[in-house]
């Protein structure tokens, strides 16, 4: 058997354990594939590379003060071979080709989830195919990604209906360090002020995000990383809020409501991997 189909038999990948994954919204046993590797069997690179680079300046006698610089994002490259429903190689011809490309090839960075674990997303953008056939046409696809960060994220939402005050605990479960900024979907279901202060970081309600003038029935989104507030039919409503945005701490928040509204909690917490 040729050697280049020996080694695209194997089931390790070289980023992920599993040789199954989603992309796009598309599972690659669907599109008769599947993630292979030509690393070694015992020890192969594992999730995305994490690197932040120090700078360092001279201060005071000559001793160096470190400080982070921009974090790097490493590329992933990852192989993938066209098997049959046994994983045995099949051939590749010019109309599976075309179609495989054309899944991985996206204008803007899409989910990419492996089944080493399905609640962990990371995005990613396709960089560059290279193709490894033999001359019969058994082979891989080399794809090289370029991830959106150096994290995976880990999508979390909760609903729950505010009727004059309540109070609910929410779980950071993030490994950064960095307070983390949710978005946060509002209705109103009865017309007064709306207030939220996660009383984990501060009990002074000089602190409280305020929601002024909001209309019965509407529907806003705040986005506490990038200071918008719109409706539901796309209308800037900054101006009903007091800028005083959420954050989340890293482990458990205590967030405390008051007024009549549909809250709804939606976070993508950032994970190193």
């Amino acid at each position: 058997m040729d050697v280049l189909l020996k080694i695209a038999m194997r089931k390790v990948s070289i980023i992920f354990n599993s040789e199954n994954f989603y992309f796009n919204g598309r599972y690659n046993r669907d599109n008769g594939v599947i993630l292979v590797t030509m690393d070694s069997d015992i020890l192969n690179n594992y999730g995305l590379s994490y690197s932040e680079p120090l700078k360092s300046e001279n201060n005071f006698n000559n001793n160096p003060y470190y400080f982070s610089d921009e974090s790097e994002v490493e590329t992933v490259t990852v192989m993938i071979c066209l098997v049959d429903k046994y994983n045995n190689p099949e051939v590749w011809n010019d109309y599976i080709l075309e179609d495989i490309c054309r899944w991985l090839t996206t204008s803007e960075f899409k989910e990419f989830i492996s089944e080493d674990n399905i609640e962990n997303v990371y995005y990613f953008k396709m960089k560059k195919i290279t193709k490894k056939f033999n001359h019969l046409g058994y082979g891989v696809l080399e794809i090289e990604f370029q991830p959106y960060t150096n994290y995976a994220y880990r999508s979390f939402q909760k609903v729950i209906t505010v009727k004059d005050t309540r109070e609910i605990k929410l779980n950071n479960v993030s490994n950064v360090d960095e307070e983390y900024a949710p978005v946060i979907d509002i209705e109103c279901l009865k017309e007064g002020d709306i207030t939220i202060r996660n009383s984990t970081i501060s009990d002074n309600e000089e602190d409280n995000l305020v929601i002024s003038g909001l209309e019965l029935n509407e529907k806003i989104t705040i986005d506490n990383l990038y200071y918008t507030v719109l409706n539901s039919t796309g209308e800037n409503r900054f101006n009903i809020v007091n800028r005083k945005w959420i954050r989340l701490r890293r482990g458990v928040n205590i967030l405390k409501f008051t007024g009549n509204c549909k809250v709804s909690i939606k976070c993508k917490y950032p994970i190193i991997k």
